[in-house]
């Protein structure tokens, strides 16, 4: 309304300034004047229908504009699943609408081509997938993915390239059985050169020489474990090990021969050969204790045979002399003993065992009862 009421008082302004030109000019009841006037008129009038022919056009070309810009837009958002409202632009004029128009356009267009940006390093990151597992790609059917095609993508793609990294998992893990086994390198470069690549044919070949490499390894594995139990029990009869000490390794009877129970072997090994060196006197003392109580018992078993009075004299008095050494030394081992217990006892803080007995009492009991001393 307030452009409406510009117009009339341009129109006014301009109409007021000829009139008073032409007074200048001319009389008032001058004919020339009134010509003037209607050639003026007359020139107003055509320049007011050039206008009005040319602002026609422009709205011509306008709305041309908007009704090409308005099926572009609904076009690409049926492409891109983008709905467009009717009545959006229903109160707008023809410039509004151009300037709404474009904005919206500008803005699909941008995201197709993020969507189109998308695609295509989706689809090349498939074919370098599908390349190394020998697959072929499926692509994507739509044109302009969605949202939901793009994410729908990435979870198939997410799929293969797991494959592919178990695959190479696979790989590693048969290079490393390779390096304990110490495969020779002339024979994993002829392996890898016939499987390339991780097709469906690699992948088992792996998977198979995996397998056979695990049964070796298991053997070898089984054969240390072996070795290693044999050494074991030697040191548990070397440091007179309890049933129930010997239980306490429950490791010793685990069949499933792997790299975890070999190297607990080798820690209890470890732990035996330290704790016999560290009393090594005490069970030397104790095993010389032994042999000297078995031979006590032999001296007195055939001092008390029937046949011991076919023996010479000579010969029984060695041996009633010999009996005498072996009480003496037996009397020098358990003093040294007693000795070396008390020492273990205050270091470890709880008892020095044997066969379940306090050793110097096991020590004591061993001896012949007739034959006790002390």
């Amino acid at each position: 309304m307030a452009d409406l009421r510009l117009w009339e008082l341009k129109e006014q302004m301009i109409y007021g300034s000829i009139k008073d030109f032409m007074a200048e000019i001319a009389s008032i009841n001058d004919v020339r004047q009134e010509m003037n006037l209607r050639q003026f008129f007359g020139c107003i009038q055509d320049m007011g229908c050039c206008a009005l022919a040319e602002i026609e056009q422009r709205r011509i070309r306008l709305a041309k504009e908007v009704h090409n810009m308005r099926n572009e837009t609904l076009k690409l958002g049926k492409d891109l699943k983008f709905e467009i409202k009717n009545g959006e632009y229903k109160n707008l004029s023809l410039y509004g609408k151009r300037v709404r128009l474009r904005e919206q356009l500008e803005s699909l267009k941008s995201d197709q081509q993020k969507k189109l940006d998308a695609k295509k390093e989706l689809l090349e990151k498939e074919k370098e997938i599908c390349k190394v597992l020998g697959s072929k790609p499926i692509g994507m059917a739509a044109v302009i993915p969605t949202e939901t095609d793009l994410t729908s993508f990435r979870l198939y793609l997410a799929g293969i390239e797991a494959e592919k990294q178990e695959a190479e998992k696979k790989r590693n893990q048969l290079k490393v059985l390779w390096n304990y086994l110490d495969v020779p390198a002339k024979q994993r470069d002829e392996f890898l050169d016939r499987n390339k690549r991780y097709t469906a044919g690699t992948r088992k070949a792996i998977e198979d020489e995996i397998k056979r490499c695990e049964q070796q390894k298991s053997e070898i594995i089984a054969s240390n474990v072996s070795d290693l139990r044999s050494q074991i029990e030697v040191l548990w009869k070397l440091c007179h090990f309890e049933e129930e000490d010997r239980e306490a390794f429950k490791p010793f009877h685990d069949q499933t021969f792997t790299e975890d129970l070999l190297m607990l072997h080798e820690e209890e090994l470890q732990r035996l050969h330290k704790y016999y060196e560290t009393n090594r006197k005490l069970f030397q003392l104790a095993e010389e204790q032994d042999e000297r109580n078995q031979e006590l018992i032999d001296l007195e078993q055939r001092a008390e045979s029937p046949d011991r009075y076919y023996t010479r004299r000579d010969e029984r008095d060695e041996n009633e002399q010999r009996i005498e050494d072996i009480q003496q030394e037996l009397l020098n081992i358990e003093n040294q003993l007693k000795f070396l217990v008390d020492d273990y006892e205050t270091k470890n803080g709880g008892p020095c065992t044997r066969v379940g007995t306090k050793l110097v009492k096991a020590l004591r009991s061993a001896l012949p009862n007739a034959l006790h001393v002390g």
